[in-house]
């Protein structure tokens, strides 16, 4: 299994999976725009999105610590 967002094509590479890259992309927007890590889940539980990656929450737990990026900051996304 590889990294959500992505699978992998015909030819062994990794190629981006569209309709969860944009989860990816939603979550992270979600999350610099203020809303809480809790809500996010809450948001998707509620709309019966399953996000099978641990990586994934791990990420947004660790942005729920250590506190959100100062505003104009960069976040390099692979997605």
């Amino acid at each position: 299994m590889c990294a959500y967002g992505y699978r992998i094509s015909e030819d062994i590479t990794l190629v981006i999976d569209e309709k969860e890259a944009a989860v990816i992309r939603r979550i992270f927007d979600m999350f610099l725009h203020g809303v809480r890590v809790r809500t996010i889940k809450d948001t998707l539980n509620s709309e019966n999105v399953l996000i099978h990656c641990p990586s994934t929450r791990k990420l947004l737990v660790h942005f729920s610590k250590v506190g959100r990026p100062k505003a104009g900051t960069h976040i390099e996304t692979p997605l």
